[in-house]
């Protein structure tokens, strides 16, 4: 097996303490060109147009939404919150029913790192308001949390985004909190963001993450760089591989790391 070229050194160890990488460390990618975005995902991605949602109605909050292979979960930030279906510009959106309240979409299957869609603010009769902003707020599995802030330009505005980690939730927000966020066409998937190796810590566990064939490749552990001391897959959990295609598969480790505990991973081809 080929293993990428931030493997193939003697030992390739990473130095994980606890609080060694920043909230704000996480790599992305903004896109507000629907096919440049596309471009940026594997071929396992699932786009929702919300075309069964009931016009000018309440919807169950919250709601899952799959397709091939994926799916996410749509709910908003109040606890009583409540989803809501509109017609917007001719096509269903999805919004919510108090413009206080934010859309989220959350309980994304393991592996997205891509999300985009057509996403606007609208008035309380459902039309597109003006050069309105648009505030995204996104959390990662490595707990980074990214914000920013984009005006819409037109109802039919795409903004998208690929990071380097996995998405915990995607925030969607009117600045105003008078006006209403609505999505549309909706799209998650595998982000074709890097295909080397990602480390983090999360949770007290060191997490180990890279691209490469389809023989999976040994991965061990040590708590010291010496090369003197023994490499051992004890205590070292494999998760699934995810099917990137092209014969490509992302590989997931984790180890327990304590606070007085260095770890270090390193990936071997098979023998």
């Amino acid at each position: 097996m080929k293993i990428p070229i931030s493997l193939t050194s003697v030992v390739v160890v990473a130095a994980a303490f606890l609080g060694l990488l920043a909230p704000d460390a996480a790599a992305w990618t903004f896109f507000t060109n629907q096919a440049d975005f596309t471009n940026a995902m594997t071929s396992s991605n699932f786009t929702e147009t919300f075309g069964s949602l009931p016009g000018n109605d309440f919807v169950p909050t919250p709601t899952n939404f799959s397709g091939n292979g994926l799916s996410f979960d749509a709910t908003t930030v109040k606890i009583n919150g409540e989803l809501y279906g509109v017609v917007s510009e001719g096509s269903p959106r999805l919004s919510i029913y108090d413009p206080q309240d934010s859309l989220v979409f959350t309980n994304f299957s393991t592996g997205v790192s891509a999300i985009g869609g057509i996403f606007y603010v609208a008035n309380e009769y459902n039309n597109w308001v003006t050069n309105e902003i648009v505030s995204f707020q996104v959390e990662l599995a490595d707990s980074s949390v990214i914000t920013t802030n984009v005006i819409s330009t037109s109802p039919t505005s795409f903004f998208g985004f690929v990071f380097n980690s996995d998405i915990r939730s995607l925030v969607i927000s009117s600045t105003n909190h008078v006006n209403y966020p609505l999505a549309d066409d909706v799209t998650i998937g595998f982000g074709r963001f890097d295909t080397n190796t990602l480390i983090a810590v999360q949770d007290g566990k060191l997490v180990y993450s890279f691209v490469a064939g389809t023989n999976v490749p040994t991965v061990a552990t040590t708590t010291n760089l010496q090369m003197s001391n023994s490499w051992t897959t004890t205590n070292v959990t494999s998760f699934s591989p995810i099917d990137l295609g092209s014969g490509l598969m992302r590989y997931r480790y984790e180890t327990p790391i304590t606070g007085d505990t260095q770890r270090f991973m390193r990936a071997l081809p098979q023998p």
